[in-house]
């Protein structure tokens, strides 16, 4: 520090003669020496701009961010990254900004031509990139964003918050005058009895808060049993990380052992699959080939052609409060963005099929987040995934078959237990005899190879584009 403050010509003001603060930022009840823990530093040149000073104690203050420019910049200062922060929503529609949104967002919008000639993934990716810059900018210029608000004790109330500034104005009066221990001191001794008068206080706020949890799982035990439940694992000490890892029936807990594991996990995971037939390899692989030959063929007329209606019908129906993408951009964004926000999106959507393109939404290749086996999909991508879905339900309304329960709406596993179990009865009441065939596909969607799904989809009737 010392070696710090010489080179580059500083000085620290606490140990300055005409600071009248703490010299030290650390004060020893047990004798052991007091440290300057913090210095206040500022270019050796300026010292005579400063006209007074009273440090205080860091025990009792949150740490404070400063910057000292310098001619030869020792430190960096970065704003925080923009895209980070959240809109509050709940604020916006509380107090009108949502129409200041969307008349931003549409003058924004307002410049941007529709691409009417030759298509290509180049045109495709400067006009998504310029519907998001559209979006955030409106963003910034209109929306709030969510104040960050530190975790609050659930036994804190009122009473407890009154003890406390209390006490911090007997610290800050004990600092200003005296700084002593002597119990003879009154300033110390009101300090003293202002931080007794909050130890009670916390300490029967904290008793009457578990005393109220153990009322409510009383109460509840016979008839809210989820609730209970809730409380008590609410309260479970869970740990925050994977310390060990099973492979072949060993367990491991070495951290070089774990990352060897994990990185031949995901290697697995992510490479390409091999097929175990190599005529079937041969046929897929030449049947895919075919089917993008016929893509090239279709004339504009082919195309399936999104429409209008259905993607005000999606967009004005999609929720509130979901989680977005790395584009940062939200439901809400699209939702209250206006009209003229969803005619550039139906256009984009149908070049996006006409080329066979969809934009990579300028994920960063450089950052390892970027390559996760489950990830969050940006907003507009799942919008154009719902027109998909509209469209493939048009096209065959025979699929899945009806017996299917496994993910449709509205069913689950007692649906399929229910059809199991009647199915058997009936064939015993008629002696019959009963076969049941029980598969289960591990990772399906890791292990299956896309291109086998590709012919599967064209041999039902999708177009290739499609």
């Amino acid at each position: 520090m010392y070696s710090l403050i010489l080179e580059y010509e500083l000085f620290s003001v606490n140990r300055q003669m005409f600071c009248h603060g703490l010299v030290t930022t650390f004060q020893s009840h047990d004798g052991v020496p007091s440290t300057g823990i913090v210095h206040i530093l500022m270019p050796l040149s300026e010292i005579g701009k400063v006209l007074n000073a009273k440090p205080f104690s860091v025990s009792d203050h949150r740490p404070i961010l400063c910057l000292i420019k310098l001619e030869n910049s020792v430190f960096t200062y970065t704003e925080s990254d923009q895209s980070t922060r959240s809109v509050s929503w709940d604020r916006a529609r509380k107090y009108g900004y949502i129409n200041d949104y969307s008349f931003a967002l549409s003058q924004h919008m307002w410049t941007a031509e529709f691409p009417r000639h030759e298509i290509n993934q180049f045109i495709i990716e400067e006009y998504y990139n310029k519907i998001v810059s559209a979006i955030k900018q409106a963003e910034q210029e209109t929306l709030p964003y969510s104040i960050f608000k530190p975790y609050l004790k659930p036994y804190r109330n009122k009473s407890l918050t009154h003890f406390r500034d209390i006490m911090r104005l007997n610290i800050i009066e004990w600092l200003n005058n005296c700084n002593c221990h002597d119990i003879k001191c009154d300033v110390f001794n009101h300090y003293k009895q202002a931080k007794r008068a909050f130890r009670d206080a916390q300490r029967s706020a904290i008793d009457e808060y578990e005393s109220s949890i153990a009322q409510k799982i009383e109460n509840d035990i016979d008839v809210d049993q989820k609730s209970v439940w809730i409380i008590l694992n609410k309260r479970k000490q869970k740990p925050h990380t994977c310390t060990a890892l099973k492979k072949d029936g060993i367990l491991f807990t070495d951290s070089n052992d774990l990352m060897s594991i994990l990185y031949d996990h995901f290697q697995n995971v992510f490479s390409q699959l091999v097929y175990s037939e190599q005529d079937r390899e041969t046929y897929i692989y030449d049947r895919v080939s075919t089917i993008r030959e016929i893509n090239r063929t279709l004339n504009e007329e082919d195309d399936v052609q999104f429409s209008y209606s259905d993607v005000i019908h999606i967009c004005s129906h999609l929720k509130n409060n979901k989680a977005c993408g790395h584009d940062r951009i939200a439901y809400e964004h699209i939702k209250y963005g206006g009209k003229l926000l969803l005619k550039h999106l139906h256009h984009l959507f149908n070049m996006i099929i006409q080329c066979g393109y969809i934009p990579d939404g300028n994920k960063p290749r450089t950052d390892t987040n970027s390559y996760r086996g489950i990830s969050l999909v940006p907003s507009i991508a799942k919008i154009f995934e719902k027109l998909l879905e509209n469209e493939l339900t048009k096209l065959r309304p025979d699929f899945p078959n009806h017996q299917q329960v496994a993910y449709q709406k509205q069913l689950s596993i007692m649906n399929a237990s229910y059809n199991l179990q009647e199915v058997t009865f009936h064939h015993i009441e008629k002696s019959g005899p009963v076969n049941i065939v029980l598969l289960d596909s591990t990772n399906a969607f890791d292990t299956i190879p896309h291109d086998g799904l590709r012919i599967k989809l064209y041999e039902y009737g999708i177009s290739a584009k499609l």
